[in-house]
């Protein structure tokens, strides 16, 4: 809303013509691009997950609990004393579960798992319950910020293209001009794209949840592919548009720039 207010104030004070309206749509759709591309590189550390973002130490999954018949369905996740998290006390190997009493009070937890690496110094063998990231992820707050001024820059140029739909058409135009560009808008971008984002987040899942043989929800994403699949997508889709905008700016019949200059400057 912020944007849309300034946006609207810089049209009305510097009094642009649709050339300049159009030609700072293409500037702020690039540097959209470019804040997009440096947000693609920000990341956090991947959580430690047995069989998915790493490896099990030192053995292969069948050898861990080839003998306890696992449901690979089942998501129950457990943190390894190894500090790695496993997706259920199955596929850790866990044999026994108990529940120890400590000054923190009671503490459910499994013993006897094969797959995690014993540490002396922990009472169970894994615990429910993901494992703690090793180092807090601070480029969080970077990205958010990169994600904020792209926000920004996207609803700014709102006003500037709505300038120039107004400049370019003849009065009993504008009422049709304004609805076909909420209806192309809506029908491009606001439809299809969960279709397609969702398309794209979805080949990232690494782990679904199967009930009854229906495939659910995604319990563990490939974070980084994620991360590419997400920004790529976005930064492909505002590269284009951009170029859209240039082909727009450049292409304008010299005619109806001389027809736009012989109106009124408050026009």
């Amino acid at each position: 809303m912020i944007s849309h207010f300034i946006s609207a104030f810089v049209m009305r004070k510097l009094k642009h013509n649709s050339t300049k309206a159009i030609a700072i749509v293409v500037v702020l759709q690039v540097i959209v691009t470019i804040v997009l591309t440096a947000a693609l590189f920000v990341k956090c550390p991947t959580p430690d997950i047995a069989g998915y973002t790493v490896s099990y130490r030192d053995r292969t999954s069948s050898e861990c609990y080839d003998d306890c018949f696992c449901q690979d369905q089942d998501f129950f996740p457990v943190c390894g004393a190894d500090g790695i998290t496993y997706t259920s006390p199955c596929v850790a190997g866990c044999t026994s579960s108990n529940i120890s009493f400590g000054s923190d009070g009671p503490q459910a937890g499994y013993r006897e798992c094969s797959c995690v690496s014993e540490v002396a110094s922990s009472s169970f063998s894994a615990t429910p319950g993901f494992c703690e990231l090793k180092s807090e992820c601070y480029m969080v707050i970077v990205s958010v910020l990169l994600i904020c001024v792209t926000l920004f820059l996207g609803t700014f140029v709102v006003q500037p293209l709505l300038y120039t739909i107004l400049r370019i058409c003849d009065d009993d135009d504008r009422p049709v001009a304004l609805g076909l560009f909420g209806a192309i808008t809506k029908t491009i971008g606001l439809i299809p794209a969960p279709i397609y984002f969702g398309a794209a987040i979805n080949s990232t899942c690494q782990f679904w949840r199967i009930t009854c043989g229906e495939q659910g929800n995604c319990f563990i994403y490939d974070i980084d592919k994620f991360r590419y699949y997400f920004f790529g997508l976005t930064i492909g889709l505002s590269a284009l548009t951009a170029l859209f905008n240039a082909f727009a700016r450049y292409t304008l019949p010299s005619a109806l720039y001389s027809h736009i200059k012989k109106q009124p400057e408050h026009y």
